[in-house]
């Protein structure tokens, strides 16, 4: 399976159910209500951050599972798969206990819950806190086969269970139900997801079983997982931190408007990431077979068609931010969550530049280097991100994540192109970023200034997309694309075109 099966593989697992996310959280909202969907996004984030008395072995295990699977050891993968099971089953003991203990103190002491919804959101955490032992086994069950390369496998459990999981929750509210039966329904298809994945893991690897694993192999998870979770520190802050300080902060309505114009972002995204983590278990087997200069020239050509699509994602939500919330998500999300949009989009693609540099450094076995870097930055982030709330509402949230984002981007790019990315900072530069993010940073100028613009009608906002995909392609075809890509891609497109046309002709045919 080639680089770029791998990839659109499990970009597949993410944009189906990115796809099924976006088409449902409208209804979802407007069943809810802004105010109780706020709580739900608190209380997502509460579960949230419980995962952070998760070390991060998932890291390791991908890491060495990688390296011993291509080595053929099967005795060290059977101890690593091991460790991390037996790791992951204490963290969600131990994470769903808590949840549990402290559902009521979070609800009516820690965040400016509506006294009507105390009840039910002490029931939801409740329920959620043996939803969080289902999803800390069912994210070390699913880093197996990735470990493995088998994204074919990975991509498909998740597409199709991230999609019944927006599905059923609109179920749910359609039905009149509330947060509790959301949560869970969530809990019970997170638990036949478990199920699902151990089968497929027995079927990929027939050798497992449980082993004890030596002192090598837990010095060595254990070593790589602890700086490694400096790095999960940073991504759970990211991602909820700052929904938990507006919470306690402002309102729950506050939490709605600015967690909407995020989740959009990260649906949007999140596809796009899917497609460079595969360079993670790929830079690990290819160190361990010292195919050194294969891996900067996977490096550098990724990095540009990366990059690249991250700026046209992030030009798409930014130009059309306020038809986006407009029409998907209601007129009630105006020109302030729009504003927070265009900052969410940009400080994404900001961190997007530190995507492939982070995972090919992990998996040259090196998580130092980010695990400080993301440590720093979470210090940093809360405490602006705090600040700015406090003087600024809930848009403060999003300059203070775009300012964090630029400033140790630039900073972790320069740091680890000097330290462990074997390609010099310049020739990713030169090769990879000049062409995207130069013109990017004038697209957005211009975008920002006209923020506060009024909406497209949906004709105008139709035509302004399609004029928008016309020039990102033409861009992307005569000058992103490598002239010897040329060549393969039209090969490959007109095979698909053929491919499909002689389907359609053999359903006429009944062949």
């Amino acid at each position: 399976m080639s680089l770029i099966k791998k990839s659109v593989a499990n970009f597949i697992g993410g944009i189906v159910p990115a796809i099924a996310s976006l088409l449902t959280v409208p209804v979802i909202v407007a069943r809810l209500g802004t105010v109780e969907y706020g709580l739900f996004t608190l209380v997502t984030a509460i579960v949230g951050y419980f995962a952070l008395i998760d070390i991060n072995v998932t890291a390791g295990s991908v890491k060495y599972l990688s390296e011993h699977h291509a080595r053929g050891e099967h005795d060290r993968v059977n101890q690593v798969i091991s460790f991390g099971g037996f790791i992951y089953f204490v963290i969600g003991i131990l994470g769903g206990i808590g949840i549990f203990i402290f559902a009521d103190t979070l609800v009516t002491s820690f965040f400016n819950v509506p006294e009507n919804l105390h009840e039910v959101a002490r029931k939801t955490l409740q329920v959620a806190s043996v939803a969080f032992f289902f999803g800390q086994m069912q994210v070390y069950l699913l880093s197996i086969p990735q470990a493995l390369q088998r994204y074919d496998l990975s991509g498909m459990v998740e597409s199709v269970f991230g999609t019944l999981t927006s599905i059923s929750t609109v179920i749910v509210v359609l039905f009149g139900g509330g947060l509790v039966e959301i949560v869970l329904v969530r809990l019970v298809l997170s638990a036949i997801n478990c199920g699902l994945l151990l089968n497929i893991i027995r079927k990929i690897l027939p050798f497992a079983r449980l082993t004890k694993p030596d002192r090598e192999t837990v010095n060595k998870l254990a070593s790589f997982s602890a700086y490694s979770y400096l790095s999960r520190i940073s991504a759970i802050t990211y991602a909820y931190g700052d929904k938990l300080i507006i919470g306690a902060i402002e309102n729950m309505q506050a939490v709605t408007q600015f967690s909407v114009p995020s989740l959009l972002v990260n649906r949007a995204v999140v596809p796009i990431y899917r497609l460079g983590t595969v360079i993670f278990p790929v830079s690990s087997a290819l160190s361990a077979n010292d195919q050194h200069d294969d891996l900067r020239r996977i490096y550098i050509v990724s990095t540009r068609y990366y990059i690249f699509l991250h700026a046209c994602m992030c030009i798409f939500l930014s130009l059309f931010s306020r038809e986006l919330l407009h029409y998907w998500a209601g007129p009630v999300f105006g020109p302030s969550a729009a504003l927070v949009l265009v900052l969410v989009a940009t400080a994404t693609f900001m961190d997007s530049l530190t995507n492939l540099p982070s995972l090919v450094n992990d998996g040259l076995g090196k998580p130092k280097n980010t695990g400080v870097m993301a440590l720093t930055r979470a210090i940093f982030g809360v405490a602006l991100c705090y600040l700015f709330i406090r003087e600024y509402g809930y848009i403060g949230a999003a300059w203070a994540e775009l300012i964090i984002s630029s400033l140790f981007s630039i900073v972790f790019l320069l740091y680890v192109h000097s330290r462990s990315v074997p390609v010099k900072f310049h020739d990713v530069y030169k090769n990879s970023y000049q062409v995207t993010v130069v013109p990017l940073i004038v697209i957005l100028s211009v975008i920002t200034a006209f923020s506060h613009r009024a909406v497209l009608s949906p004709l105008l906002f139709i035509l302004a997309l399609l004029i928008t995909i016309i020039l990102l392609s033409g861009y992307a075809w005569f000058v992103i694309c490598l002239p010897h890509h040329h060549e393969p891609f039209k090969k490959y497109l007109m095979g698909y075109l053929t491919f499909n046309a002689f389907k359609k002709k053999s359903k006429i045919l009944k062949i």
